[in-house]
């Protein structure tokens, strides 16, 4: 299954190791692949974050819906070449804005897909679009803090991070949650890695600043 790499943002390492990336779009080395937390903006930054590579679960609500998002700040990074802006990975946790990104799924999208039943002119909304790879029999949960506008989070199984699926083309199981504030899915791979993307939506155009973690385990 082919892998598109992805430039990297910034990225600082769990636990006393920090490493200092280039923003940019798509075109450059991939994000390291464990641990570590990220601030994605237009200038450097620095926050530092630890690894929930084999931590148990989904972040719970409380952790999720942190105060550290800062509805104010400008996270707006150069729209996407191709589909994602950048690759995440297992153990990381980013800050970021869908402001200013293009606009790839509607509602039609999702209930092709089977993502969510429900209309919410999904096709007014930019989508934020992340490159994800769950290694194999591993059990990643992605949980969206989203305290500034009514953003939700969504996932498919999908291998071209270059190019974003549309209603006609096949793609792997969607996964979508729209609750509130907080919003988590889980991806469970079986038997070999798999490539996904992992987005952050907004309903009727809404646009915001969201914090968005991946933790993994050993899927049982």
């Amino acid at each position: 299954m082919s892998r598109v790499p992805l430039s990297p943002l910034l990225a600082v390492a769990g636990v006393g190791v920090g490493l200092s990336l280039a923003c940019g779009p798509l075109g450059g080395d991939d994000l390291p692949t464990e641990g570590g937390s990220k601030r994605v903006g237009p200038t450097t930054s620095h926050r530092t974050g630890s690894s929930s590579q084999g931590s148990g679960g989904a972040a719970s609500s409380g952790a999720a819906h942190s105060s550290d998002v800062d509805c104010d700040a400008d996270l707006t990074v150069p729209k996407a070449r191709g589909c994602a802006i950048a690759r995440i990975a297992c153990g990381e946790s980013i800050e970021g804005s869908n402001h200013g990104q293009a606009g790839h799924f509607g509602d039609d999208f999702y209930r092709s897909k089977f993502c969510t039943p429900r209309a919410a002119s999904y096709a007014d909304g930019p989508e934020a679009v992340y490159a994800l790879t769950v290694p194999a029999n591993m059990q990643a949960d992605i949980t969206l803090d989203s305290p500034c506008d009514d953003l939700d989070l969504f996932s498919v199984r999908w291998s071209s991070a270059d190019r974003c699926p549309s209603v006609s083309t096949s793609t792997g199981e969607c996964e979508g949650s729209t609750k509130g504030a907080v919003d988590t899915v889980r991806i469970v791979s079986v038997g070999r890695d798999e490539e996904h993307l992992v987005w952050v939506d907004g309903k009727k155009g809404a646009e915001g600043n969201f914090a968005l973690r991946v933790d993994c385990r050993p899927a049982r």
